[in-house]
């Protein structure tokens, strides 16, 4: 049961948004290193899937892969400038 004087839904300006753990950059890393990870995780997996005659759910993991590496990539790949995303992310908080 929940207390009836205990909030339901945490306020928008708590947690991460007021500069909490995630963005710390050994944060970042980690989260990066467990999609990339998991990216493999699901191709492996796809894989698998794909040799058991389970053709469209291979295909689903195999995209789902692709846009995470897809995500990580647009976050890590230097823009013109030189400057990745994440890079001036964690410039402008400082």
């Amino acid at each position: 049961m929940v207390a009836h004087d205990a909030p339901l839904v945490k306020r928008a300006g708590s947690g991460a948004a007021r500069g909490g753990a995630l963005h710390t950059p050994a944060m970042f890393d980690f989260i990066v290193s467990i999609v990339v990870l998991a990216a493999f995780a699901l191709l492996a997996g796809a894989f698998f899937l794909y040799r058991r005659g389970n053709t469209k759910q291979a295909v689903l993991m195999a995209v789902l892969a692709a846009v995470m590496v897809a995500n990580v990539a647009i976050w890590l790949i230097p823009t013109a400038d030189g400057e990745s995303l994440s890079d001036a992310a964690a410039s402008a908080e400082e």
